[in-house]
C-alpha cells in the first residue's frame, strides 16, 4: 500500500510534503507508521537496549505551544527534548521534543517525567493511558546535530487521551539507520 493511502486511510496527514513512499528505506517506513513504544520497538530492531538522554526539560505556559494541543495560554506545558541511545552502541537512534499539557497528566506521571529518563510511551503504559496518535506531519529534512548537517526523516504526531489532545511529539529519524553499522 502507498504512504498516502495508508495516511489517507488512517485520516491523517495531508500527503503534499510527504517523501515518496516506494523511495523509503523498509526501516524507514516502519518507523515513520509504528504506533507502539518506539523504545521497544528500537530495542527489538537493533538487539540492544536503549537509555534515554534528557537534553532540556522546562515547564512554561502554553502561550506558545504547538496550536493542536488546544491549551490555553496560561496552562502549564511541558517542554522536553530527548535524545534515544543505544547502551552498547551509544548510537543516536531518535531525537525527539515534545510539548506535554501538564494538567491533562496523573500527577503522578508527571512527577515521573520530571524525575527522569523513563520514556514517555513507558509511562503512558504503566499509566493505563488509552491514546490515540494521529499523525501531523512527515517530513524528510536536515538537522544540525553536533555541528554537522545530517538528512533525518521526521515525524510529527498528536497524541490524544479522553478526546482531549494530550501531547505533540516530533521525532527525528538519521537518514543513516539504514546503513550498516561500521
Amino acid at each position: 500500500m502507498e504512504f498516502d493511502a495508508l495516511m489517507s486511510a488512517r485520516g491523517s496527514v495531508s500527503t503534499a510534503t510527504m517523501p515518496e513512499w516506494a523511495s523509503l528505506a523498509p526501516l524507514h517506513r516502519a518507523l515513520l507508521v509504528a504506533g507502539g513504544t518506539m523504545t521497544d520497538l528500537l530495542e527489538a530492531l537493533f538487539s540492544e537496549r536503549m537509555t534515554i538522554a534528557i537534553v532540556a526539560q522546562d515547564l512554561r505556559s502554553a502561550a506558545d505551544g504547538h496550536p493542536a494541543l488546544e491549551c490555553a495560554a496560561a496552562e502549564p506545558i511541558l517542554d522536553r527534548r530527548v535524545v534515544v541511545r543505544g547502551s552498547r552502541s551509544r548510537r543516536a537512534y531518535v531525537r525527539a521534543a515534545s510539548q506535554i499539557c501538564v494538567d491533562r497528566l496523573p500527577s503522578a506521571m508527571f512527577e515521573a517525567l520530571q524525575r527522569g529518563d523513563t520514556p514517555l510511551g513507558t509511562l503512558i503504559e504503566h499509566f493505563q493511558l488509552e491514546t490515540l496518535k494521529r499523525v501531523l506531519e512527515v517530513l524528510p529534512q536536515d538537522s544540525a546535530e553536533d555541528g554537522r548537517l545530517e538528512p533525518v526523516l521526521t515525524r510529527t504526531y498528536l497524541v490524544i487521551n479522553s478526546g482531549r489532545p494530550l501531547m505533540v511529539i516530533h521525532e527525528e529519524f538519521p537518514a543513516s539507520l539504514c546503513l550498516p553499522d561500521r
